[in-house]
């Protein structure tokens, strides 16, 4: 009869040590047996062909997102000799006026064009903040407007052709804001600095209105002038100093879109008179 020894537990011990490092030898992840390895090596190129597949197709939809690149002349100046940089002394012997219609950019960049005007200044107006900061105005506890002041010359214009010139190119009706920008710091207001100033304003404002060009009711505010702040260096001449952002920001603003739907290239009495 014959009879089955086991083996000891220190041989099972030599077998399995001598086991394991030939394993290891073959299968340098361990323990873990190579029909799991190749398992997980499956997994991971699976993963790898749908993140490939994902991102192909975000890069496509990436593209659809992308502002269209916009021509410089289509919101530029190309006339840039009004845009030449005064001194102080220089400035003085020109009138002024003050404007706020939503963001400074463009308002500053709009008011350039017309006629007569010599510099735009980028500013804060109308709060009770001193030296406000642009983070102090957009965060709406200042009470201050982006605004801008406008230096002209008076022998080529008037305050009553800016003031209507400054409406043509916002929107009179939205008291809460100026397109996509909200918020009283982005309100627009026309602001006097004497009676005669005012008049003027309430009149232009009142043909405006009477002319039936919107559904609302003008809602621009005209205050007495009290203050300005020039606001921080980077936000002067914003449109020439950085031009793709500039004309980016316009045209996804609706502004743009809004002024040729209503003003189209009519001048202020074909609009106010032919109603």
């Amino acid at each position: 009869m014959r009879i089955s020894k086991k083996p000891s537990r220190r041989r099972t011990e030599a077998v399995s040590v001598c086991e394991t490092a030939e394993s290891r030898e073959t299968n340098p992840f361990g323990y873990i047996s190579m029909k799991r390895v190749y398992g997980i090596l499956g997994v991971l190129v699976l993963l790898l062909v749908i993140g490939y597949g994902f991102r192909a197709e975000w890069n496509e939809r990436e593209e659809s997102f992308k502002i269209p690149s916009i021509p410089k002349e289509t919101c530029l100046d190309k006339n840039k000799e009004t845009h030449m940089k005064r001194t102080e002394e220089e400035l003085k012997q020109y009138k002024r006026a003050y404007f706020a219609g939503g963001c400074f950019w463009c308002t500053e960049s709009d008011i350039q064009k017309a006629p007569g005007v010599v510099e735009v200044i980028s500013g804060y107006a109308g709060g009770t903040l001193e030296n406000p900061t642009y983070a102090d105005v957009t965060s709406e506890k200042s009470g201050h407007r982006e605004a801008v002041v406008v230096y002209y010359d008076e022998t080529v214009t008037s305050y009553e052709n800016l003031v209507r010139y400054h409406l043509m190119h916002i929107d009179p009706t939205d008291a809460g804001g100026q397109f996509y920008d909200r918020g009283e710091s982005y309100q627009p207001v026309i602001f006097y600095g004497q009676d005669a100033e005012r008049m003027v304003a309430e009149q232009a404002l009142k043909e405006l209105d009477e002319a039936g060009i919107f559904q609302a009711k003008v809602a621009v505010r005209v205050l007495p002038y009290t203050n300005f702040y020039t606001a921080e260096e980077y936000h002067q001449n914003y449109a020439e100093e950085n031009t793709l952002k500039y004309c980016a920001y316009r045209e996804s603003s609706g502004r743009d879109a809004f002024l040729k739907k209503y003003y189209g290239s009519k001048s202020w009495e074909e609009l106010t008179l032919t109603r």
